[in-house]
Parts: structure tokens; C-alpha cells; sequence
């Protein structure tokens, strides 16, 4: 079999006569495959044993490589063009006994985990591995009338915010939640009106000059845009 830590292999004998006076010095084995160790006794006389030898020793003190497959660390993926995460496991001494398996955490939208773990090798070494990746809606922009270049609106007047959100396919999300934003300050959450979300943003408490309008998406994304008031 394998062993997952040095092997230390003493010498030891017994002689009727004289009696052992000493032994080889043990030998410690470390990481290979067909390892062998060999060594004799002496007795009081000065005589010498017969070599005393142990072979197919299996020492590997690496655990197996454990990669998560299909997503990047790190990565950001468009909702509804996540790839498929796995595992694979290697070996390079004594090759795997237990593959890993993928177990994925996360909501619809925002920050998933993806954990490959349950992997040892047939020394029984264990590993794992653990990759963290975003899930974003495609917004695909402000409509109108906030739209480039810079729109001045009478302060006092209520504002439009009109946007959309949409899946890789190209399809419309109503599904999002969606903080509206005015110069920082939280105004309300949009609404669905057909296929764009909606809040009617009332500026008469906000003061005359620029005005920045951010949208918080669910996904942990902000888009923003520059409007001003007169």
C-alpha cells in the first residue's frame, strides 16, 4: 500500500551465543514508489548478519491537485451565460483514490462560491479547492428622456428614471431589484412597467445644478448618469 508519511525501518537480531552487540542505524524512506531499505546486525564475536531487507515501500506526502473547472477566479459572467462549473483532480505518485465534487453557493445574481472538495489520493491525502466568481444582468442603458448629452430638467419637476435589464439571450429581466439613487441619497425601488423598470424621481427637494442619478442593481452592480437641474 501507500503511506502518507516517512517510513522508518530499524533493524534489530538475536544471536544465542554472544549475543548482538549492534544493529544498522534505521533508515528513514521518504516520497518515491519501489523504495527498499537493507542492513545487518553484529554480534559480540565481530560477526556479521546476513543482510535483512524490505522492499516495495510506497511513501507519497503530496496531496492531489484539485482544480475547479469551467468558471475563473474572479470572473464576471452575463446571467444566463454562466458556464458549468466542475472538478478535476490529479495525481502525480499514487494517483487518486477519490475525486473531488463541486458544490456551488449563491442567490441568482451576485457573488457565487464554487467548492471542489472531498479529493484523496490512495495515500490518503486530501485537498480541495475553492474559486469565487460574479453573476451580473446585462443593463443595457437609460432610456428616455435620460439620455447623452447632459438633459436639464426644472427642479421641482418629477423625472422619469427608465432602464433595462436583460439576460446574455437578450431577454428582458423583471426580476431585478433595483435601488434608485439621487446624488447618493436612496429614493425608492423601481418598478416593471412593461419592458424597462420605472421610478418617478421628484427633484423638489433637491437642489438646483448637477444631479447624478444611480441605479443599484441586485447583481451588486451601480450605473449612473449626470442630469441637471435649473
Amino acid at each position: 500500500g501507500w503511506n502518507n508519511s516517512p517510513v522508518t525501518v530499524t533493524f534489530s537480531g538475536t544471536d544465542g551465543l554472544s549475543g548482538i552487540d549492534s544493529c544498522d542505524a534505521p533508515v528513514v524512506l521518504g516520497e518515491g514508489a519501489g523504495q527498499s531499505a537493507s542492513g545487518t546486525c553484529t554480534d559480540l564475536a565481530g560477526n556479521v548478519s546476513a543482510p535483512a531487507s524490505v522492499s516495495d515501500i510506497n511513501v507519497d506526502l503530496t496531496a492531489p491537485v484539485v482544480t475547479v473547472t469551467g468558471v475563473v477566479d474572479g470572473g464576471t459572467y452575463t446571467l444566463g451565460a454562466v458556464p458549468a462549473a466542475g472538478c478535476d483532480t490529479t495525481d502525480a505518485l499514487s494517483g487518486v483514490a477519490t475525486a473531488a465534487t463541486a458544490s456551488v453557493s449563491g442567490g441568482t445574481v451576485g457573488t457565487f462560491t464554487v467548492t471542489c472538495s472531498g479529493a484523496e489520493d490512495l495515500a490518503g491525502n486530501t485537498a480541495s479547492a475553492t474559486v469565487t466568481y460574479t453573476v451580473a444582468y446585462d443593463f443595457c442603458g437609460f432610456q428616455q428622456p435620460l439620455l447623452a448629452p447632459v438633459q436639464v430638467f426644472k427642479q421641482g419637476s418629477t423625472v422619469p428614471v427608465k432602464f433595462c435589464v436583460r439576460d446574455a439571450s437578450g431577454a428582458f429581466v423583471s426580476t431585478a431589484v433595483a435601488s434608485v439613487y439621487a446624488n447618493g441619497v436612496f429614493q425608492g425601488v423601481a418598478s416593471v412597467n412593461g419592458n424597462h423598470y420605472h421610478w418617478n424621481l421628484r427633484t423638489n427637494t433637491l437642489p438646483v445644478g448637477p444631479l447624478t442619478i444611480s441605479v443599484t442593481l441586485d447583481d451588486g452592480t451601480t450605473h449612473s448618469i449626470l442630469v441637471a437641474l435649473r
